[in-house]
Formats: structure tokens, C-alpha cells, sequence
């Protein structure tokens, strides 16, 4: 038996030394050729799926689907509960009426979630909600987020997604829910990370300024930085209003704001259908260049835009930033410690701020000596104890044997009278 014991803990060392992350993989389709929402989106091969996509949305906290889902299979919590919503991208500071359902099954089963559906229509798809916090709605509790949710009904391992780098190509990437990418475990790439702000908001990160086209634009306001939201749910940039001046005046006019509210830059898009735009993280740990598409550039049905940023203005205080910007990169949202990670192997694109390489390397060998002697301390007291405790068995097997044969003896020497 001790033979099997010592067996079974040198393969559950082995696998707890060795574990893989543990996450849900799904494809996301994008649907580039549209300029509205409809670009990307997961498919639900659910039996009972009661939406056919869900669109990722880092603004909303729950599953949050239109009036016309059905949603008679699924439970009634809350009736007619009244929800003060940001929600930038369609909305903004409007309070909605919703119900609230519990046990719906989404994404292939794989999952379950309570959910919000819209007493009256807002919105017109199903939204896969993966905002860290409540996000201003009223009477939401923390434990009903989703990702809260799902954690703590062992639907995943930890509170974290991602999206790969997307393939323009065929107009797909890759979304990890559950666990940490080995992208952002390893030493073969660059990572830039920055804090997002409090659970209270939806995921952002503090850039403080931008380099448009080689055009250097601050982004704050009154002395203080714009807060910066991301967004999946739409592939355009949205400014406040005020930016409007800002982008005319910085630009000498190359560009201008459309009737329509877009930015139209006629010369920057004739040699290539997008142009660079570099962000500069708030306290410089790094400094990320992403793309800022012309609307042509996926959409060749409306020549009549072909000088369209993907720029777009609103009567907002807050800057959106889509996730299409950064589509040369692995971008992850990690709810657990309120990171956000961009991951690529291009130095080109993604420049960190270098930390003394001595240091680093020297605490790096540190921690993987004291990780081996922890493993092979742990390794040679478990040996010792099954080792000690077979000891020990034998000689009590000895010593009972032995009184077993003297007290034989003694018997057998008695007389019988």
C-alpha cells in the first residue's frame, strides 16, 4: 500500500508543478464589412440557446439581451427593476427597466448566468456581459456580475478573459475565458500592463496622451486625464464634442468633422487604409502603437466615406477606445488583481519601460531555486513519513510477534496439576 501512496504523490506533484491554465476557448467572428456593432460576435451552439451570438461587452455587468428574446424557460427574479445604465456606446447615464432571469444556459452550455431583458427596447442583440463591477447599476449586487457569478459556481478557474490577435484574413480571433493566457506567463514576448480604474467603472486604462498620425494630441482636460474606456461592442473611437476643435486645430485642418459626426481626413488615408495612432500609458510604463481604421478600409460599399476615420463624436466626457485598435495584439482583462495585459513580440509596436535587468534576472533565479527546494523539501518529507510509518509497522509487527512466542513459552512451561 505504501508502494501505491508514494506513487500517487509523485504524480499529483508533478501535475500541480506542471498544471496547465484552465479556460474556455471560443472562436469570435467579426463581421468587418459592417461600420455598426455587428462586428464581433460568439456563436452559441447551445440546445437551448435563446440568443443565436453573444456580442462581448465590457461596459455591461450581466448577460443582457432585447425585448424579443425569449426567455420563457428561464426563472423570473426581479420584475420591472428600474437599472441607471453607462453605457456610452449606445446610451449614456439613462435608466432602463428591465427583468432579471436566473438559470439561462449560454455559450455551448458550458456556462450559466442570470440575465437582464429589456422591458422596453434599447438594443436589438444578445451581450455577453464582462464588466468587473456593477457600472452605476442600481440595486445590482456584486456577487450577480457575471464573472463574479461564474467564479463562484465553479463555471471558471479564475476571472479573467482575453482576446488573441485577430486574423484579417479570415476575420476571426480567439476568446479565452477563465484563466491567465501562458502568453502572459511567459518570457517570449512583451507585455504592457496597466491598472484599470475602480471596479466601479467599466475596464480602462489612464493614457495621457496620443500621437495621431505623428500629430501629438493631449487627452485631458482642465489639468486632469480623460478617462479611457474600452469597448467590443463597436469598432468606432468615441470622443466628446470638444474634441472636435482639438482635432481640426492640431491637424491644421487636414481634418474636420462631418455632418455626421465622423472625422474625415482626406489626405491620410491614400497610401493605406489605416493609420498609426501611439498611446502613452499615464505614468510612461509603456507606450503602444495600435491602428485607427478609414471606414473603407472593411466597408468598400460606402466609397462616399473612403476619407472616414473610425473617429466618431458624442456628448460624452470620456474617451471609448475600441478593441479593433489593438488587433496586432493579445489583449487581457484580468478582474482577480484589476489588470489589464497587451502582449505582442513585436518591439515595434509595444515599447515597455525597462526595469533594471539585474534585479529582475537575479530575483527570477531566486524564485525558481526556492520553488525547486520547496518542491524537493515537500518531495523528501513525504518520503521520510511513508518511510517512518512503514518503520514503525514492522516493528510493531516484530514486537507483537515476539510477546506472541514468549508468552507461548510461558504457558508451555507451567505444570498441570
Amino acid at each position: 500500500m505504501g508502494k501505491y501512496i508514494q506513487i500517487y504523490f509523485f504524480f499529483l506533484l508533478i501535475k500541480i508543478f506542471l498544471a496547465t491554465p484552465d479556460f474556455g476557448i471560443f472562436d469570435v467572428e467579426i463581421v468587418l464589412e459592417n461600420t455598426n456593432l455587428e462586428g464581433l460576435f460568439i456563436s452559441d451552439k447551445s440546445e437551448d440557446k435563446i440568443c443565436p451570438n453573444w456580442i462581448p461587452s465590457l461596459f455591461l455587468p450581466l448577460l443582457y439581451v432585447s425585448k424579443n428574446v425569449d426567455t420563457k424557460n428561464a426563472i423570473l427574479i426581479t420584475e420591472y427593476s428600474k437599472k441607471k445604465l453607462f453605457y456610452p456606446v449606445f446610451f449614456s447615464n439613462k435608466t432602463i427597466t428591465v427583468n432579471t432571469y436566473q438559470n439561462i444556459n449560454f455559450l455551448n452550455e458550458k456556462f450559466q448566468s442570470k440575465i437582464m431583458k429589456e422591458i422596453y427596447q434599447q438594443v436589438s442583440n444578445c451581450y455577453f456581459g464582462l464588466s468587473h463591477g456593477v457600472n452605476n447599476f442600481e440595486s445590482l449586487k456584486e456577487e450577480d456580475v457575471t464573472l463574479n457569478y461564474l467564479k463562484e459556481n465553479n463555471f471558471i478557474n479564475k476571472k479573467i478573459f482575453s482576446f488573441d490577435i485577430w486574423n484579417l484574413n479570415n476575420n476571426k480571433t480567439t476568446f479565452y475565458l477563465g484563466d491567465s493566457h501562458e502568453n502572459f506567463n511567459s518570457n517570449t514576448g512583451i507585455i504592457g500592463t496597466c491598472e484599470s480604474y475602480s471596479k466601479d467603472s467599466p475596464w480602462g486604462c489612464p493614457f495621457k496622451k496620443m500621437l495621431f498620425n505623428n500629430i501629438n494630441i493631449p487627452l485631458e482636460d482642465n489639468g486632469g486625464l480623460y478617462k479611457i474606456y474600452f469597448s467590443s461592442e463597436t469598432h468606432n473611437f468615441i470622443f466628446p464634442n470638444s474634441f472636435k476643435e482639438i482635432f481640426k486645430n492640431y491637424t491644421n485642418s487636414l481634418c474636420y468633422c462631418t455632418s455626421d459626426n465622423y472625422l474625415s481626413c482626406p489626405d491620410f488615408f491614400k497610401v493605406s487604409k489605416y493609420v498609426p495612432i501611439q498611446l502613452t500609458e499615464e505614468k510612461d510604463n509603456f507606450v503602444i502603437t495600435g491602428q485607427v481604421d478609414s471606414i473603407f478600409r472593411f466597408n468598400t460599399l460606402e466609397k462616399d466615406k473612403k476619407d472616414y476615420a473610425r473617429i466618431q463624436f458624442d456628448d460624452i466626457n470620456c474617451i471609448i477606445l475600441p478593441l479593433i485598435v489593438f488587433k496586432e495584439f493579445h489583449v487581457q482583462f484580468d478582474a482577480e488583481s484589476n489588470l489589464i495585459k497587451f502582449y505582442t513580440k513585436d518591439s515595434n509596436i509595444l515599447k515597455v519601460k525597462e526595469i533594471k535587468k539585474e534585479e529582475s534576472s537575479s530575483l527570477t533565479i531566486f524564485l525558481v531555486i526556492l520553488a525547486i527546494l520547496i518542491l524537493l523539501g515537500l518531495c523528501l518529507a513525504i518520503f521520510l513519513f511513508i518511510k517512518n510509518k512503514r518503520k514503525t509497522e514492522v516493528n510493531i509487527n516484530k514486537f507483537s510477534k515476539f510477546e506472541d512466542e514468549e508468552d507461548y513459552q510461558n504457558i508451555k512451561g507451567k505444570k498441570i496439576f
